[in-house]
């Protein structure tokens, strides 16, 4: 079974495969409205998106504020739980999220905000995540609040990707890759991974980035083609590459480690 524990002051992007905490309290007091009640209210807590794709990141923010006129001391703690679409807690390939708290200080009036953030794990078999916080003040917990996002593509494949060879001469060739968003989100950061079924080796690759480790490799987009819309076709990523002794095309494509029909 495999845990994650909660680390405070990283960038979310640093380290995708674990949940992360953003910064502390905002710099500047407000001044709570009316209906502001008890010690310490929480104004809005809720994530980015209402639907992720498995393997991306989730992000809440959360918004607290100080209902009284003096300084608060308080420890905020944030859990998650992976669901199932039966309702069942820790589907397969889910991880258990350990409790993250650390103690912030509210000025007189003042808000809180912060982000919190966990990778939703392309081998997870969730349909959705919620992320649970309370505020305690000396043990007792003074306000609560729970968030949950969607997660698509846990269990199904939402993509497609068609691999042409071009042109090819003894040792050399010329490949073209579209890449198709079957879902119903955004594919955002996009990384197209697969493993050539000879021994070719990329030369030169336009419209997006490359890595090739042996007969592994993984192409990214551009600053001009780093999202594909639901229903849209990505097309002009083409390379020119080298090949020994077989020029055998890839058999399988995932986009961000999930796998595409």
């Amino acid at each position: 079974m495999r845990r994650i524990l909660r680390l405070a002051a990283l960038p979310i992007l640093a380290l995708s495969a674990l949940v992360l905490a953003g910064a502390g309290p905002a710099a500047a007091a407000v001044h709570p409205a009316a209906s502001c009640a008890g010690t310490i209210q929480i104004d809005s807590f809720a994530f980015s998106t209402p639907v992720v794709t498995a393997g991306q990141v989730a992000s809440a923010k959360l918004t607290a504020t100080n209902c009284t006129a003096q300084p608060v001391n308080a420890m905020v703690q944030a859990y998650g739980r992976f669901f199932g679409p039966t309702g069942n807690a820790l589907p397969p390939g889910c991880p258990v999220v350990d409790p993250f708290a650390l103690y912030v200080t509210f000025a007189p009036n003042g808000q809180y905000t912060n982000t919190f953030g966990t990778s939703t794990f392309s081998g997870c078999t969730a349909t959705s995540y919620t992320e649970y916080v309370n505020f305690s003040i000396g043990g007792t917990t003074v306000a609560s609040a729970t968030a949950t996002v969607a997660i698509q593509g846990g269990a199904a494949s939402s993509c497609h990707v068609t691999y042409l060879k071009q042109s090819e001469w003894q040792g050399g060739f010329v490949a073209a890759i579209s890449i198709t968003n079957t879902g119903t989100v955004t594919m955002s950061s996009w990384v197209l991974s697969f493993t050539f079924g000879g021994d070719q080796q990329i030369g030169n690759l336009w419209n997006g980035q490359f890595t090739q480790t042996g007969e592994a490799v993984k192409i990214s987009g551009t600053a001009s083609n780093m999202t594909i819309a639901p229903g849209a076709t990505l097309s002009g990523i083409g390379f020119l590459g080298t090949w020994h002794t077989s020029d055998a095309p890839p058999a399988s494509f995932a986009v961000n480690g999930l796998a595409c029909v």
